[in-house]
């Protein structure tokens, strides 16, 4: 579902499909992009996250638990 998706990133100029993202997050499916996104929260899009959880933290427990 989700691999066949590529992010624009205009700040840095860059493209990043799904299978970068994995390889680059040590992700071992497609859908933990969302669970990352969903622990540390996106206040552009109004996710608030989990409280003091951070990029670290979320990659931790999602290597952690799946």
């Amino acid at each position: 579902m989700l691999d066949d998706i590529t992010i624009y990133n205009s700040k840095d100029d860059i493209f990043v499909t799904t299978e970068k993202f994995k390889s680059e997050y040590q992700f071992t499916t497609s859908e933990q992009f969302i669970d990352y996104g969903a622990i540390m929260g996106d206040t552009s899009d109004t996710i608030y996250g989990v409280d003091g959880i951070g990029k670290v933290g979320a990659l931790k427990l999602i290597k952690q638990y799946g």
